[in-house]
């Protein structure tokens, strides 16, 4: 039997091993955002599921092999679990691997910025789709706006404090018939917070 690390194989036939590896630590969420197809029963996704550290140890033999990886949620938060993303990300980095995280932004506190800047996480992901409250509140309740501009701009102080040019922070912009207004001006919060890179996607 061939391990993961010598041969690979598929089905009797060998492959090259994967070039990237997209983690998917948990389907928790903190919030009911009204486009997502969790929130609206859409998808088939088991609710209330964790990946365990036992499960995570079987994929550290693809770490050696494989120059990206990702930690999300499945449909989820990882932030929901600090603990674990931050024992998970601290294993992945060791293997001098680029490794990037997609979140709602909401619960990154000034100690999660933290250990995200000293661990070296490359790139976060942060869907924010606003640049007031009000309309914020309407696309991902029952979110904070508030929660999620102060936890960007705790990043962007410990990358300031640290002298770090990581992790590089992204902003995806949903837009929608009543939030495309705001576009203009959640690009410049998102270049006064540290964001490098604002993307936009249409939607309905």
């Amino acid at each position: 039997m061939p391990s993961l690390t010598d041969k690979w194989y598929v089905a009797g036939g060998r492959v090259l091993p994967p070039e990237y590896l997209l983690v998917e630590i948990t389907s928790f969420c903190n919030l009911k955002c009204i486009m997502c197809p969790k929130t609206n029963r859409q998808v088939n996704t088991e609710e209330n599921k964790v990946m365990s550290w036992e499960v995570f140890e079987k994929l550290i033999p693809l770490f050696s092999n494989a120059p990206g990886d990702g930690h999300n949620g499945c449909l989820g938060e990882a932030f929901l679990h600090p603990d674990i993303y931050m024992k998970m990300l601290k294993c992945a980095k060791q293997f001098n691997i680029t490794v990037h995280t997609t979140s709602n932004g909401t619960l990154i506190t000034e100690e999660i910025a933290r250990q995200l800047v000293e661990t070296g996480l490359d790139k976060l992901i942060v869907s924010l789709d606003a640049a007031t409250p009000a309309t914020y509140s309407k696309i991902r309740p029952p979110g904070k706006f508030e929660n999620v501009i102060a936890g960007l701009r705790h990043i962007k102080e410990w990358k300031n404090r640290l002298g770090s040019p990581r992790p590089r922070i992204e902003m995806a912009f949903l837009g929608m018939k009543f939030n495309i207004g705001e576009l203009p001006d959640a690009v410049r919060l998102a270049h006064e917070i540290g964001v490098e890179q604002v993307t936009f996607a249409g939607h309905g």
